[in-house]
């Protein structure tokens, strides 16, 4: 039995007004597996083909660190992000008489509008999928919960602004017969 897919987190930035600056792009965990996010090679990579995050990357502190990335805002305007945690790894037992697989529950979504400032700089991090768990005589080894994924929002002088979206990522699959619950979605009203 082949396990599926498992989901990453994501956090997805539409720019929506003024429309004439309409853009849509997809930060992503950049292929980056395990407890510590990207590298900067690794999102250095992972954008270099596209213009729209690869050319407002912040190259300075923020990028620097393992599993953070920094983009540079281009356009004053609202923009509507969504941010999802990653789903929790999956559970695999087998036996001579076959088999079963408990799936980890999925992350949370959460989508809001912001209006940003060129300039201002967003820090992004993007949860990675939880690790599977498998059987053994000894007992069951769950499957790990899923990362998260947040946005904060720095001046373009360097000053904190605060957090704006964070998404929970989902539970690890449980061993024996029990199942996952996948977490709750949120919307925040503008």
């Amino acid at each position: 039995c082949a396990l599926p897919i498992l989901n990453n987190g994501f956090l997805w930035l539409l720019k929506v007004q003024p429309s004439t600056t309409k853009f849509t792009i997809n930060f992503t965990n950049c292929g980056a597996t395990g407890g510590v996010g990207p590298s900067i090679e690794q999102v250095l990579g992972a954008y270099s083909g596209i213009p729209a995050i690869a050319d407002y990357l912040y190259p300075a502190a923020w990028l620097g660190r393992q599993g953070y990335q920094a983009w540079v805002v281009p356009f004053t305007g609202f923009y509507r992000i969504t941010c999802a945690g990653a789903s929790g790894g999956n559970m695999q037992h087998t036996s001579s008489s076959g088999g079963y697989t408990n799936f980890g529950g999925k992350g949370a979504r959460v989508v809001a509008e912001y209006y940003l400032e060129i300039g201002e700089i967003l820090i992004i991090t993007v949860g990675q999928s939880g690790s599977g768990g498998t059987y053994v005589t000894s007992g069951f080894f769950a499957g790990g919960g899923g990362g998260f994924s947040s946005v904060h929002l720095n001046g373009g002088d360097g000053t904190g602004k605060g957090l704006l979206l964070c998404a929970g990522g989902g539970p690890g699959a449980p061993g024996g017969t029990a199942i996952a619950v996948n977490a709750s979605n949120a919307s925040i009203p503008a």
